[in-house]
C-alpha cells in the first residue's frame, strides 16, 4: 500500500495560461502592451482543481524504494498539496511541440575546447552574429541580467554566437575578433555549426529564447523588435515556478515499486 505523499507548497497562481507566447515577436511594442493589459484584466483565482492536477502532473517526483533502491514517478493520485500563499506564477502548462529534444547543447568556448551544457534550469539564450547587430536593441538588457543574476545556480545565461559561412575553428577565432566591438558577454559560447535552429524555434539573426526547467520554450523574439522585451519580462515567473515545482525532489516509501 502506497501512503499518500504530502507536499507544502507557498504559492498562488495568477491563471492556467493554455498559450505561453512562443511566436514570432510582433513588430510593434504597442501589440505586447495590448496582450499585457489583457493578461493583468483575467482575474487572479485561488488555485482550482484544475490548477491542482496541473501542478501534480508537472511536479514528476520520483520514489525510492528502501530496499531495493528502484525508483517510479508517483502517480498524481498519490500525491496530496497542502497549498499556502506565498509567491504568484502563471502555471504554463507542458506543450509537446515546444520541447527541447536535447538535454545537454554541444557547443565550444572562448578557447574553441567542445563544451556540453546542460538544460536542467531555466536558461535565457542571447543567439547572435554581427550581420543583425546594428538592429539589435537588447545586447545591454542581456548584460543587465548577466550582472543581475551573477553567481545564480537557478538560472544560467548563454550568448551563443554563430555563423554559418565558417567552419567549427574559424567560427571561434572570428567570434572572438567580432565579440570586441560590443561589450563582452560573461557566458561566450559559438555553435560551431549553427545547429542551434535545428534542435528549437530561433526566430532570426540576433534572438533571445527562454527555456523552462522543464526544457520547454516559453517565449522566443527577434532583438530588432521592441516586444522581444517579454522574453527578458518573463524571466522572473520561469524562477519561480521553477522554485515551486522542484523536479529533482525525491520521496523515500517502504513500498514495491511496481504497485
Amino acid at each position: 500500500m502506497v501512503k499518500n505523499l504530502t507536499l507544502t507548497f507557498f504559492l498562488v497562481l495568477f491563471a492556467c495560461s493554455g498559450d505561453p507566447s512562443v511566436a514570432e515577436t510582433k513588430q510593434t511594442a504597442s501589440a505586447s502592451k495590448t496582450e499585457a493589459a489583457t493578461a493583468q484584466s483575467k482575474p487572479k483565482d485561488r488555485v482550482s482543481i484544475q490548477n491542482e492536477k496541473a501542478i501534480k502532473e508537472s511536479l514528476n517526483i520520483t520514489l525510492v524504494n528502501k530496499e531495493t533502491g528502484e525508483t517510479r514517478l508517483a502517480r498524481p493520485d498519490e500525491i496530496e498539496l497542502d497549498i499556502k500563499e506565498g509567491e504568484r506564477f502563471t502555471l504554463l502548462p507542458l506543450k509537446p511541440e515546444r520541447q527541447i529534444h536535447l538535454e545537454k547543447l554541444k557547443l565550444r568556448n572562448a578557447q574553441g575546447e567542445k563544451v556540453e551544457v546542460p538544460l536542467n534550469k531555466v536558461t535565457l539564450i542571447e543567439y547572435w552574429n554581427e550581420d543583425s547587430m546594428e538592429t539589435n536593441q537588447f545586447w545591454g538588457k542581456m548584460r543587465e541580467f548577466e550582472r543581475k543574476y551573477a553567481g545564480s545556480d537557478e538560472i544560467q545565461l548563454l550568448s551563443i554566437y554563430h555563423n554559418p559561412v565558417y567552419g567549427a575553428r574559424e567560427v571561434v577565432s572570428y567570434g572572438n575578433q567580432i565579440v570586441k566591438k560590443y561589450q563582452a558577454p560573461q557566458n561566450l559560447y559559438f555553435d560551431a555549426l549553427a545547429a542551434l535552429p535545428d534542435e528549437m524555434y530561433v526566430p532570426g539573426g540576433v534572438s533571445y529564447l527562454l527555456i523552462d526547467h522543464r526544457r520547454q520554450m516559453t517565449h522566443a523574439g527577434r532583438g530588432g523588435f521592441p516586444a522581444c522585451e517579454q522574453v527578458f519580462d518573463a524571466v522572473d515567473n520561469a524562477l519561480r515556478f521553477q522554485r515551486a515545482m522542484d523536479p529533482d525532489k525525491q520521496v523515500a516509501v517502504e513500498t514495491d515499486p511496481n504497485q
